[in-house]
């Protein structure tokens, strides 16, 4: 029960990267986006002129996309 520690870098930030990735969920909802979860990307592409990505998931299905932010962790 309580801090054993602490960290103290001045003019910098640590933060929460699960929590960044929950509010990034959050406001992608919140502004009509979708969150797909438990998606395996396999593929991606982009295609320059119209800025829209074209990603292929491990079962064949795709999607289309404007912004993709990858949530996957440290090793995805």
């Amino acid at each position: 029960p309580g801090a054993l520690a602490a960290l103290l870098v001045p003019g910098e930030t640590v933060m929460d990267s699960w929590l960044l990735a929950t509010f990034y969920a959050f406001q992608a909802l919140r502004n009509g986006g979708s969150v797909l979860r438990g998606w395996e990307i396999v593929n991606g592409h982009l295609d320059s002129p119209s800025g829209v990505w074209t990603l292929t998931s491990s079962v064949g299905r795709t999607v289309l996309a404007k912004t993709v932010i990858n949530a996957a962790g440290l090793y995805g």
